[in-house]
């Protein structure tokens, strides 16, 4: 897809607006669906975050093919006058809004099918590693996001804004780990039950478990 940043009236730029999130929704859901991605999508995701995030902030001459490409070298902040129009709120907003839904989503699939003890242990560790894989992959499309707007809020003092990566974590504290905790932990308890009465217990599964449990 070919977007264009051209000087807008207010209704064009919000149907663009529209049209990129629209796209890197669809993107983020190849991401945490776990469909593969290929360099050239995955250079367009980046390209439509960041032109989101210069339609927001209004900058006319904000062109998809002027973007830095993903690095993992610190970037320069460049002049005052590009920070100051960098805006990412509506952003990083949507993203924090998709990964509630999506977590949303995962527990209730838990709570259907009435999961219990090792069955939840391996749906929710399988959960957790799948999602801590699509996160870092959407961490490096939101590349400029955070570092800019995320950047620059933290400086600001604003600790509640975080990178992509670890506002993924912070969700699935939110809505995984903290309402299932209980259920989790008895789970634990039981398998540990299991092992101490010497009970056949996958060796291997058990290891992969408590690593992500505890890592």
């Amino acid at each position: 897809m070919t977007y264009s940043s051209s000087s807008n009236p207010h209704g064009q730029r919000q149907r663009d607006l529209e049209t990129f999130w629209s796209d890197l929704r669809q993107g983020i859901d190849q991401v945490y669906n776990k469909e593969n991605i290929n360099k050239q999508r995955y250079m367009q995701l980046y390209s439509c975050a960041y032109d989101y995030c210069a339609n927001v902030s209004g900058d006319p001459n904000a062109k998809a093919n002027d973007l830095p490409k993903p690095t993992k070298k610190p970037m320069k902040s460049g002049n005052g006058k590009q920070g100051a129009r960098f805006i990412g709120h509506e952003l990083y907003k949507k993203i924090k809004d998709y990964l509630e839904v999506y977590l949303q989503r995962c527990r209730a699939k838990i709570v259907e099918k009435d999961l219990q003890d090792e069955v939840l242990l391996d749906f929710y560790t399988k959960q957790w590693s799948d999602f801590r894989f699509s996160s870092k992959v959407l961490n490096g499309i939101c590349q400029y996001l955070n570092r800019h707007w995320v950047k620059r809020k933290r400086e600001e003092g604003n600790k509640k804004i975080y990178e992509i990566s670890d506002l993924a974590f912070v969700q699935w504290k939110e809505h995984m780990l903290t309402p299932l905790s209980n259920q989790v932990t008895r789970a634990v308890l039981k398998l540990i039950e299991k092992e101490r009465n010497g009970e056949v217990v996958n060796t291997g599964s058990s290891k992969r478990r408590w690593k992500v449990l505890f890592s």
